[in-house]
């Protein structure tokens, strides 16, 4: 025999208890607490229906490592651990600027122009990655206007796009030495995105310079400028997965970054892979990355997971 009181449901129980008869298992009659027909017969079982203190997480315990992002269940779970405020990083601002007397926004293009492919795309990847799109700029092929678009904007970092090659009309690099940049990266050994740069304006402020071509530009981004967010943001970036090949690869004298979809026998190549195209990249579920060696049906390489 013992004793019962009753207690609400998420209230404290008092000292000693034994555990919790739900109130729709159970009555109350002449002063004696019976079971109902519903009800089992060991019913409560020790502590049975009692949340006891602790059994989420133990006091000292981790529960938001530094560098994840705070998705509203994280922002539910530290207030409920009560913590009013949490230390964060701020969004970086990104400033972006699209270099090329030939790019149009609208329709189809004459001949000897092409269709912006930027700012269809970067302004919305970027939000997603945790970034702020500062000013977005449209910037002729003249060293001036280059170097005017370096020079502005307050963001943490610029994306410029074309104007890395060293034509008669790419102007980034001389722009750059104009406004006194340290470049820290002047070209990549790999393939699509060879032509890509990285450039120091300040210790506050980069600038991430991919090379005109579509294809080429995307691949460089996500080779260079996915990381160099996450470093911003104080986050980890995605390491490379391991995935087994459906199809033989052939080397080259330089890494290549090639877009991939899953099919039953492995990972294949998309097709239309040109650097200077958009639409192996549109149905790709991530980029194989091929050693100078190639890689053959059957074996597993690294892969990059794509950031949408």
């Amino acid at each position: 025999a013992g004793q019962a009181r009753p207690v609400a449901t998420g209230a404290p129980t008092p000292p000693g208890e034994v555990g919790v008869l739900r109130s729709e298992h159970g009555a109350v009659a002449d002063g004696l607490l019976h079971r109902g027909p519903d009800a089992r017969a060991d019913e409560p079982r020790v502590r049975e229906h009692i949340r006891p203190a602790g059994e989420e997480s133990a006091a000292g315990e981790t529960l938001i490592t530094a560098g994840a992002v705070l998705t509203p269940p994280r922002l539910a779970l530290a207030a409920v651990a009560g913590h009013d405020l949490l230390p964060v990083r701020e969004r970086p601002v990104v400033d972006l600027a699209f270099l090329g007397d030939e790019v149009v926004t609208r329709g189809i293009p004459e001949p000897g122009s092409v269709r912006d492919a930027y700012g269809v795309q970067l302004p919305g990847l970027l939000a997603s990655l945790g970034a702020d799109v500062g000013s977005v700029e449209r910037v002729p092929d003249r060293l001036d206007r280059t170097v005017d678009a370096v020079r502005a904007g307050g963001g943490r970092l610029l994306i410029c796009t074309g104007g890395t090659a060293r034509g008669a009309s790419d102007h980034l690099r001389a722009a750059l030495e104009a406004v006194g940049a340290e470049l820290e990266v002047d070209g990549i050994a790999m393939r699509p995105g060879h032509p890509t740069m990285l450039a120091r304006l300040d210790p506050e402020r980069a600038v991430l310079c991919l090379p005109g071509n579509p294809m080429a530009a995307m691949v460089a981004f996500i080779v260079l400028g996915v990381p160099l967010l996450d470093g911003m943001l104080g986050r980890p970036a995605a390491p490379p997965h391991e995935i087994e090949l459906g199809a033989d690869l052939t080397g080259a004298r330089v890494t290549r970054f090639v877009a991939y979809r899953r099919e039953p026998g492995g990972a294949v190549p998309t097709q239309r892979q040109g650097s200077g195209m958009l639409r192996g990249l549109a149905d790709a579920e991530g980029l194989l990355i091929v050693p100078t060696g190639g890689a053959h049906r059957g074996e597993r390489v690294a892969a990059l997971p794509l950031p949408w």
